[in-house]
């Protein structure tokens, strides 16, 4: 009996630790995020079975598990369940976490928890894009820092393709900055700190070098806004912080290799077939989506299904261009909307798009500039990637938006301090 209550007592004192784990994935390997969800999950269940008091839970908590059920369903009733095994795999964190943060306590989604979550967030995204400037440094000479290569730095390709220990795609790594970023100009704005200061000009820096095109515009855009319509300072100190924004942009766009080229390619290789191996990230994506049209018409009602999606544009990319770029390379494509359009046809897409609906009610609900910023770069990432397809991305939108989801439950009945 003593036995039994010291495991007890050893469970819940470091039960609240373990979310702290789920903060830490931008460092971590696919399988050891997944690890620590998993060690995450084990604890709530056995703490909610086994020490829980019977705390109320809220439903409605579950109906963010829809894309999950899209994918699972459309397999299951047009027959493709064997073939949609990595689909409904690459979804089920869709089920997952709404499970597991259904059953956790809500002492754990506190307005001090989440400050507590959000700047560990933040100082990961600081270690980590500290650490690839110092691998950077150790494995290149540091004048390669300035080097470009085709259209991008040897800098952003190093973190891309090179980099053995924290491989995350700089598309999703500044995602997550920019959500740091918001955070940490309301939390700035509230209580100043110098500490905070450096923190936000070194995430401002690092997403210039990773040369990620639509999250270098949505910061700076994001960054203006706030000034112009979230502070109290005079118009003089407005106008001089926006000048300096748009100096700081001039400036990048000459200094920080491949930045200008990378801007300039919308231009010159939007209207341009890829050839040979003539191509870039811009023809290649509007490659992606003309083929992901053609299917779509061809099959709007009940889709190709999800295992056939690859396959599916890689004959169109055979069929319409000679070129490399599919070479020993299946995509995607490229856009989560289209994803589930292809995928499962009109019905799943309604059904996704209920989905969106939901988060961006629930957006409006708790009115919060830091989570406006998050919901919307999440749609914007969709529109170009196969964002919730891949782990991070899905992984760092459920983790977010279901502790948005908790705290405000726990706190509806009361006055909502906005975070």
């Amino acid at each position: 009996m003593i036995k039994s209550i010291q495991i007890k007592d050893f469970i819940v004192k470091r039960y609240p630790y373990s979310i702290l784990l789920l903060f830490c994935f931008p460092l971590l390997k696919e399988n050891l995020s997944s690890l620590a969800f998993l060690i995450f999950g084990l604890l709530t269940i056995a703490v909610k079975f086994g020490f829980s008091k019977g705390e109320k839970l809220n439903k409605k908590i579950l109906v963010f598990t829809i894309p999950f059920w899209i994918i699972l369903l459309d397999a299951f009733l047009y027959g493709r369940l064997k073939e949609s095994g990595s689909a409904i795999n690459h979804a089920l964190l869709f089920l997952l976490f709404p499970v597991v943060f259904y059953l956790a306590p809500s002492y754990l989604f506190t307005k001090e928890k989440l400050h507590r979550y959000f700047n560990l967030l933040t100082w990961v995204c600081v270690i980590l894009g500290v650490s690839y400037l110092l691998l950077f440094v150790l494995n290149k000479p540091v004048s390669s820092l300035i080097e470009t290569k085709y259209n991008s730095s040897l800098f952003r390709d190093f973190v891309y393709s090179e980099t053995k220990i924290f491989s995350i795609h700089p598309a999703y790594y500044t995602s997550i900055v920019i959500f740091c970023m918001a955070y940490q100009l309301k939390n700035n704005t509230i209580n100043p700190k110098i500490i905070n200061s450096i923190i936000l000009l070194f995430l401002y820096v690092i997403t210039f070098l990773m040369l990620t095109k639509l999250n270098i515009v949505v910061m700076n855009l994001i960054l203006i806004v706030y000034i112009l319509f979230h502070t109290t300072i005079s118009r003089i100190k407005k106008t001089a912080f926006i000048l300096l924004i748009v100096i700081s942009i001039i400036l990048s766009l000459f200094y920080v290799p491949g930045l200008y080229i990378r801007f300039v390619e919308i231009f010159t290789s939007f209207g341009i077939n890829p050839t040979g191996v003539a191509h870039d990230s811009t023809n290649i994506r509007v490659a992606i989506y003309t083929c992901d049209w053609e299917i779509i018409k061809n099959n709007l009602w009940q889709g190709i299904g999800f295992y056939d999606i690859q396959n599916q544009l890689l004959n169109c990319f055979e069929s319409k261009y000679h070129s490399s770029f599919y070479e020993n390379h299946k995509y995607l494509s490229h856009n989560y909307f289209l994803y589930i359009l292809l995928g499962s046809g009109i019905v799943g897409f309604t059904g996704f798009l209920y989905f969106c609906y939901r988060v961006v009610n629930f957006a409006l609900k708790i009115n919060s500039f830091v989570f406006y910023v998050f919901i919307l770069n999440t749609f914007l990432m969709c529109c170009i990637e196969d964002y919730f397809y891949r782990q991070n991305g899905i992984y760092f939108f459920m983790l977010i938006f279901l502790c948005y989801f908790k705290y405000f439950d726990s706190v509806k009945a009361k006055k909502i301090e906005n975070i």
